[in-house]
């Protein structure tokens, strides 16, 4: 599945998932961009969730894209900063980071 992030069509910006209206500018009219690929800016783990089995941390991570916007997505695996990844939407909605 291509995964999407959009852009104003007014003053071209970057964001995931898609706005009503651009918050830089005010347009409202966006064109969707492949965006499969990106870097791992950051790290996070989350230890303390309620439907997680104990001591099993969420992972998700900050990945800048190409196009140049920021998504933040479930990690699959044990990756690290600066890694490569494939963006891909789930059917439930969640974000997953793979390895590209």
């Amino acid at each position: 599945m291509i995964f999407h992030v959009y852009q104003c069509a007014d003053c071209q910006l970057t964001l995931f998932p898609e706005r009503y209206f651009c918050p830089a500018c005010g347009g409202m009219h966006w064109r969707a961009m492949e965006a499969g690929v990106g870097t791992i800016e950051q790290i996070t783990r989350l230890f303390s969730r309620a439907e997680a089995p104990e001591n099993e941390p969420l992972v998700l991570a900050t990945v800048r894209t190409e196009p140049e916007a920021w998504v933040v997505a479930q990690l699959e695996g044990t990756m690290a900063r600066g890694e490569r990844v494939r963006l891909q939407m789930l059917d439930d909605g969640k974000v997953m980071a793979v390895r590209a």
